[in-house]
């Protein structure tokens, strides 16, 4: 068979509309879009499901004035929509919608073309292949960020009574905290596009559909891994932990000394000896009551200073901490009592809730970046290939 490859129309001379091509990537596409789309109805729809129930119970939860009140009814109820809502930011839930994105939509995009052999034909439409390519993932890329940032605000109106509860520091959900951080109207969608970006070049790379969803998996997790931790690396080493270390503002607070002798960590990962004296991310409540920083802040560091306001190092704090008396140790007036004798203040570095969509922005920023990288190399990629 022979083909010719033209670059006009021959009756009119005019170069394919790009609304020609939008048309055909819909036409050739539906079937991943049509999927998509229902990939996104049911998260909206278990969304709202959940979120109707939940928000109802907070308005009983406030009829019997839990916010300023403890009794058994307040129990039941906070537990009753924790229940409701724990899928949202756990797994099977909204974290795991970048991935299916990346492994179902992404991956197969180029792939499949490379493996049926109808990149061949793409070639005798008259227009480029990168163009075709681009225009691709261009329009199906707007459609992942567009109904992600939608779920995105489903989400977060779902988790809304969460943040209004100020029962005591173990309740609500900080907006800090890695799971909902990422799951919200910014991040979510750059997470997606980041998820399908990376399944475009490995199939541009792989050329093969089954294995080139194996391969956006395991990219998938690892990028999930080194971005968020969910509980499997210390906070300071991922996206967002580094993140949070920037220019932290600092403040007087009051350490947690348990019975043990070793500062306990308000974290998520497992307390280990010395946290406060690394940089780990502490997530803090986003309510005031009990806990040093201002509300809504997130605590990204903490250190001990002695007489003349010279910092401890982590031996000489070790060595102090060994001293405080058990009876001194869980008690917060007697160990700020205890420590002022002696000249010594602890110090928290924490982010201001002031910062959270300044920092919501810039890490949306840094992984449509990385997007955009990934597309861009999945087009060269799959034309070189051809």
């Amino acid at each position: 068979m022979t083909s010719l490859t033209i670059s006009a129309d021959p009756a009119t001379g005019r170069r394919p509309r790009r609304s020609g091509l939008a048309w055909n990537t819909w036409h050739q596409h539906r079937l991943a879009l049509i999927g998509l789309g229902a990939v996104f109805a049911f998260f909206a729809i278990r969304l709202i499901l959940t979120g109707l129930p939940l928000h109802a119970t907070y308005a009983q939860y406030l009829a019997h004035r839990c916010v300023t009140q403890r009794h058994p009814g307040c129990a039941r109820l906070l537990n009753q929509m924790g229940t409701g809502a724990e899928w949202v930011t756990s797994f099977p839930g909204m974290v795991v919608l970048p991935g299916l994105v990346g492994v179902f939509a992404g991956a197969p995009l180029i792939a499949r073309e490379f493996e049926n052999g109808t990149f061949r034909l793409a070639q005798t439409q008259g227009v480029r292949l990168r163009r075709q390519l681009a225009i691709t993932l261009l329009i199906i890329g707007a459609v992942v960020a567009l109904g992600s940032c939608l779920l995105g605000l489903l989400a977060m109106w779902c988790l809304q009574p969460f943040h209004r509860i100020a029962l005591s520091p173990d309740s609500g959900i900080s907006f800090w905290w890695p799971d909902y951080f990422n799951i919200t109207a910014a991040m979510l969608p750059a997470w997606a596009l980041l998820d399908f970006s990376l399944g475009a070049l490995a199939g541009a790379a792989i050329r093969r559909t089954v294995p080139a969803m194996a391969a956006t998996l395991a990219a998938v997790i690892a990028i999930a891994v080194l971005g968020t931790g969910f509980a499997v690396l210390q906070q300071s080493a991922t996206l967002t932990g580094r993140l949070l270390s920037i220019a932290p503002a600092a403040a007087p607070a009051t350490p947690l000394v348990g019975q043990l002798r070793f500062f306990e960590a308000r974290s998520e990962v497992p307390a280990v000896a010395w946290p406060a004296l690394r940089r780990t991310v502490n997530e803090v409540n986003a309510y005031p009551e009990g806990w040093p920083g201002p509300g809504g802040s997130v605590q990204v560091g903490g250190w001990f200073t002695g007489p003349g306001g010279h910092r401890l190092s982590v031996l000489a704090a070790q060595r102090m901490l060994n001293q405080i008396p058990v009876r001194v140790a869980p008690r917060p007036a007697l160990l700020r009592q205890w420590l002022a004798a002696r000249h010594i203040r602890y110090w928290i570095g924490y982010q201001p809730a002031s910062r959270y969509w300044l920092f919501q922005g810039a890490a949306a920023l840094l992984l449509i970046m990385l997007a955009v990288a990934a597309a861009f190399g999945a087009v060269r990629l799959a034309c070189r290939r051809t």
